[in-house]
Formats: C-alpha cells, structure tokens, sequence
C-alpha cells in the first residue's frame, strides 16, 4: 500500500474508532470526515446533551495541530476568538492581535452556540472560515484551519445567512433512540475515547488522495438535475458556491470509501448539505434518493411498508390469536426482507434489509417467549 493510500485508511480508521465510542453517531462521524478531507467544515444543531461537544472533542485528540474550543454567548467579545491587541503594537500604531493561542491558530475548532455572537465576531469570522485567512492589522495573514464544528441548539435566524453558509454540513443531532444504545452509554462511566493519532503528513497525503478523485459527466448531469429538482419540488435555491463545495464533498467521500472516481450512489452524502430547515430535510432526501439511487427509493418504500406491518404485530402474547397474527406479520415481513436483499448490494439498500430482518427477529423472540411461558 502506497504511503497515500495508508494515510487515507487512517483516515478510515479513526471512523471507525469514532462509531465505536459514539453510539449513533455514524451520519455525523462520516460529514466530520468528509468535510476535514474536503477541506470543508461542519454544522451541528440540536439540543444541549447530544453529545456534540464531545464528539468534536475525540475527533479534535486525533487530530494534528492546536485545538480552539469557545461557548459563545451575546456578551462573548472578538478578544476571547481572535487575541488581545497588542499593547506594543498600538504604541507604534499598529492594530495587531496577540493571536497565539487563539482561532487564527488553530487547527481544529469548536464555536460552540456559534450563532448567538454578535456582528463584529460573526463578519471577522467569515473571512476565517472561507479563505482561512485573519486581518491582522493591515495585512491578511493565512490560518491553519483544517475544519470548524460549529454547533447550535437552535436555528440561524435571518441576517446570519452567510455565516451559515460557510458550514457545508448540517447535522441535526437527536438523542440516543436505541434502548440498548442507551443502556451501553449509561453502563460506561468514562468519557468516550479513541487511541488512534493522525499525523499532518497522513492528513496532507490524504487530502492529496481527494484531489485525484475524478467525478464522471454523467454524476455532473445527476448534481445538475439534484439542483433543478431541488429548486422545482423543494423550492430551494442552492447557490453555486454550495455546488462547487458539493463537488469537494463528493470527491472527499468517494476517496474515503476506496474508489478513485465517484459514482451516482455517491451523492447520497449530499442530503445534509442541502437543507435550511429541519422539516425540509425528508423532502430533500426524497429528491436526492431519486436521482442518486433508485434502487435506494425503492428500498425505502418496502421499508415503509415493513414498518406498517410491524405496527400492526401484538406487543404481547395473550392468546392463540395473537401468535397467529404474528406468523402472518412475520411472512409478509420475510416477503419484505427479501425483497430488499434483491435489490442490489449497495450498503445502504442492504441496511434496509438488516432492519427489516431485525423485525422479523424481535417477532421471533416474541413467539418463542410465549411458547417458554406455556406449562
């Protein structure tokens, strides 16, 4: 394995290192990832306790480079992101920042509650975020920025369009929904932790990867028909700067699952990079499941039905009746199932089948329950 290659694979393995200390959190490990190749950055909404800032936390140990983490709050001021001025550099009249130490340096950054700075923060960092670049004084000086997390408990709201803008991945993140999810959380006293290091040259050679992806002109059509589709079904306008960042995104995740080139399937990536508004994000996925993978949309739909089937399965045994009714719910689930697992081999049309199979076998354990329970 190349060097290059060895580098983009410990890349890989930190994913998997993430996924394993943060249950439920693999969509969000994958846009982190994405985004660091990409040269891009992250967006992570929701309620306070989800996890964001300790995720951002373990991904930030792996990293290279200084790590830059504020909470943000309408009285934060420029001197807490960007440095004290210079006591010497005012006396020579120069308007300079002492910026050791502080964003312009950083490598890795966490803006907590990024929205609720004001104007002045906010105008200064959307030079930072976009051009990684800091006025410092009369002259720009180049940042070493590699990704930002930003993170929010609730929406931008109108006038903070272009800061928003800046972060290519939105994630809304929800709660733990598994109970055994929960359960491994609770059971685990310690904070969530990964061991693997990655150095600047692996990054740097990663990145290198990334560059040499190639995107084919029938995936340049599917982008172009996602944009007409999104603007048409969704009313949503995606600028295009946003395309063009897309088009990073789709290289960066193309290289991260091993292929040199990227593919329809690929474009799946996207949903989060494409939303405004959380009630918009289903119809978003909608068109970009459509276009990117119909075996996908099909899927999705037997899905649908699986799930309707399984609603309609007793929760428990109480007569004859209900075993019945739970082989019935259970045929048409297997039906469901293998209908799934035909068609393709896509991971994701594949998940679908393990859902359903996970269904098929809570009814399994449900019948075998009742059974033991009989004298």
């Amino acid at each position: 394995m190349s060097p290059s290659l060895a580098s983009l694979a410990a890349i890989r393995a930190l994913g998997d290192q993430l996924n394993a200390a943060f249950k439920e959190r693999s969509h969000e490990v994958t846009a982190m990832l994405v985004a660091l190749l990409a040269g891009e950055h992250v967006l992570l909404l929701g309620p306070p306790g989800t996890g964001k800032s300790a995720l951002t936390q373990s991904l930030s140990a792996a990293l290279p480079g200084r790590f830059f983490e504020r909470l943000m709050t309408r009285f934060t001021v420029p001197e807490e992101l960007f440095g004290p001025f210079s006591v010497q550099g005012l006396k020579a009249d120069r308007y300079e920042r002492k910026t050791d130490g502080y964003l312009p340096t950083a490598h890795v950054a966490f803006l907590d509650e990024i929205f609720k700075a004001g104007s002045p923060i906010l105008n200064a960092l959307l030079t930072l975020l976009n051009e990684r670049a800091f006025d410092q004084g009369s002259e720009r000086v180049a940042c070493p920025l590699a990704i930002c997390i930003g993170a929010s408990n609730e929406l931008p709201e109108d006038g903070l369009d272009a800061l928003a803008d800046r972060f290519l991945f939105w994630r809304w993140v929800a709660p733990i929904a598994s109970r055994d999810n929960r359960r491994a959380l609770l059971a685990n006293a310690d904070e969530p932790a990964v061991a693997l290091k990655i150095t600047e040259t692996e990054l740097a050679e990663a990145r290198a990867v990334v560059r040499t992806v190639t995107v084919p002109d029938d995936v340049i059509e599917a982008v172009m028909d996602l944009r007409d589709a999104l603007a048409r079904e969704c009313a949503i306008e995606v600028s295009d700067r946003r395309l063009r960042k897309c088009m990073k995104a789709l290289r960066a995740y193309a290289a991260l699952q091993g292929r040199t080139a990227v593919v329809r399937d690929d474009l799946l990536i996207l949903v989060d990079c494409l939303w405004r508004r959380p009630e918009a994000r289903a119809a978003v996925q909608g068109q970009v499941v459509k276009i990117a993978s119909p075996a996908l949309a099909e899927a999705l739909k037997v899905k649908d039905a699986a799930i309707e089937a399984f609603g309609r399965a007793p929760k428990a045994v109480s007569a004859p009746a209900d075993v019945q009714t739970l082989a019935r719910v259970k045929g048409e689930l297997i039906g469901m199932r293998n209908t799934a697992r035909g068609l393709g081999d896509a991971p994701m049309v594949q998940a679908v089948a393990a859902e359903i199979d996970t269904m098929v076998e809570t009814i399994s354990r449900l019948v075998a329950a009742s059974f033991a329970r009989q004298p």
